[in-house]
């Protein structure tokens, strides 16, 4: 028993006085599986197109490449389970034990998790501390851009459709200005200028502007919901004074709506579509202010609400790559500070999500469900990168791609 403890203690110590894990043991260290399955753990030594050699069990290999089925970081377990952030955070060194190699592959590290920003930042420090690096590194990034510049052209687009002008307009300068040089910018400034041309057709008018047009008996189209919501405030202050001149209003914007929404559903190649159907919404939610029209209104606006919300989804791809990833990120970026959007985007990440993971855990073909594991990974990662911290939302993504995680590091260990 005395002998036991005392070997107790002296691993203790041993444990103790050893240096903590460097980053390159995380990042540099790979699991090799051959064709024929046989597997090697070790640090890659030198490689080239042809030839790979690590050094395992304090012994080199080298090996075709023709010969190698897969290559993978190695990690260890605890840090499977840790969400990206966390096992990024643990990972960075101070700056003085860092060289450019580390900085680099803590940057792949970071790119391969989808931790894009974390990326951009590692791969900017290795740049500084050794030019070879530049080339490659500048590639990754301007891969980013694109990605995130499309995504946001979709958003821009999709305000447009809405008759938002003012905020599509917004979207498509801010991007010109962040990502001057990308492929895009011919479209952007296309759609600029559309933009524009909308915006000076249809003015931003403040809430007195619009209240002012109304008591001059001017009947406004809600192009907006902001348009919208001044209206409805204006019926009701009619209420008391002129309850008739209200009603007529309302019956107006009935018969608007069923007019746009007419037009909307005759020709869905109309690319004003979306518009139309907005400008329907508007206009039955302001004829329902008539308590008389309000029940039997319900089901128009319900149904108009979610032909809205599945375009919307539409347009947020199940990301299965890295490139759809940033895109639907880029995407929904632009949705974050308007509530209605926002809780649609979150309901679809978290929906979708979680759908691909139950599919997965009854699936028993490996390449059907690794697949859908990866689209469960990567909208978990939506959720959790395009959202505040400390939200629910965030937590539920970042566990979420935690799980998924670890279930892939299992199933390619089997394979």
């Amino acid at each position: 028993m005395l002998i036991r403890k005392l070997i107790s203690g002296f691993i203790l110590a041993i444990v103790l006085i050893l240096p903590p894990a460097q980053v390159d043991s995380y990042v540099d260290k790979q699991i090799i599986i051959l064709k024929d399955g046989t597997r090697f753990e070790g640090k890659v030594i030198s490689s080239d197109d042809a030839w790979i050699k690590i050094k395992s069990e304090g012994k080199p290999h080298t090996f075709k490449r023709i010969d190698i089925k897969s290559i993978k970081k190695k990690m260890p377990r605890e840090e499977l389970l840790l969400p990206a952030e966390e096992a990024y955070n643990k990972l960075k060194l101070p700056k003085k034990k860092s060289d450019a190699e580390t900085y680099y592959n803590l940057g792949l590290f970071c790119l391969e998790r989808n931790l894009f920003d974390c990326a951009l930042i590692e791969f900017d420090k290795a740049k500084k501390l050794d030019n070879k690096y530049a080339v490659i590194i500048d590639t990754q990034v301007r891969k980013i851009y694109e990605a995130k510049a499309e995504g946001k052209y979709d958003a821009g687009l999709y305000c447009y459709n809405k008759g938002e002008y003012k905020k599509a307009l917004d979207i498509f300068e801010k991007v010109t200005k962040s990502y001057p040089e990308i492929s895009l910018t011919g479209k952007f400034q296309e759609m600029i200028e559309l933009s524009k041309e909308k915006v000076i057709s249809i003015p931003e008018l403040t809430k007195e502007e619009i209240e002012e047009e109304l008591r001059n008996g001017e009947f406004l189209i809600p192009f907006t919901g902001k348009i919208a919501n001044v209206i409805n405030i204006y019926l009701s202050s009619l209420t008391n004074k002129n309850k008739s001149k209200a009603e007529e209003y309302c019956a107006r914007c009935l018969g608007l709506a069923k007019e746009y929404l007419e037009k909307a559903e005759s020709d869905e190649s109309n690319p004003q579509r979306w518009r139309d159907y907005q400008i329907a919404l508007y206009c039955y939610r302001i004829a329902s202010w008539d308590r008389s029209l309000c029940e039997k209104l319900l089901t128009p606006i319900q149904k108009i609400r979610a032909k809205i919300d599945e375009n919307f989804r539409n347009k947020l791809l199940c990301p299965s790559t890295v490139s759809e990833l940033k895109y639907v990120e880029a995407f929904i970026e632009e949705f974050v500070s308007r509530s209605r959007e926002e809780q649609v985007s979150r309901d679809w990440c978290r929906d979708t999500a979680e759908d691909c993971e139950a599919k997965a855990r009854d699936e028993q073909n490996p390449s059907i469900k690794r697949k859908l594991l990866n689209k469960a990974l990567n909208c978990y990662l939506v959720l959790a990168n395009s959202f505040p911290e400390g939200s629910e939302h965030k937590k539920a993504g970042l566990y979420g791609w935690a799980r998924c995680f670890e279930k892939l590091e299992k199933l390619n260990n089997v394979d």
